[in-house]
């Protein structure tokens, strides 16, 4: 499953969405809306997934763009996972 996380909020406020949602995929919670990640639909059926398989997940990254040369007052979040 491929999918950025925010899109477009001032970066603290895009942090703390994104380490929020970030919480969610760790605790296999399926619950993530649109606002949180735009490929929510199928980051929720991945979550589903591994929880009925009993596959943990485990998170190796977060940054969003603004922790690169990118503006500060709009940033998209990204995160990389384990699963398995």
């Amino acid at each position: 499953c491929s999918t950025d996380l925010s899109h477009f909020h001032p970066y603290q406020s895009a942090r703390e969405i994104d380490l929020a949602t970030c919480e969610l995929i760790k605790a296999e919670q399926p619950t993530i809306e649109g606002e949180q990640a735009c490929g929510c639909r199928a980051l929720n059926g991945m979550l589903v997934a591994a929880r009925r398989h009993g596959l943990p997940v485990e998170q190796l990254h977060y940054c969003n763009s603004g922790d690169t040369a990118g503006s500060k007052d709009s940033v998209v979040g990204y995160g990389a996972f384990s699963i398995g």
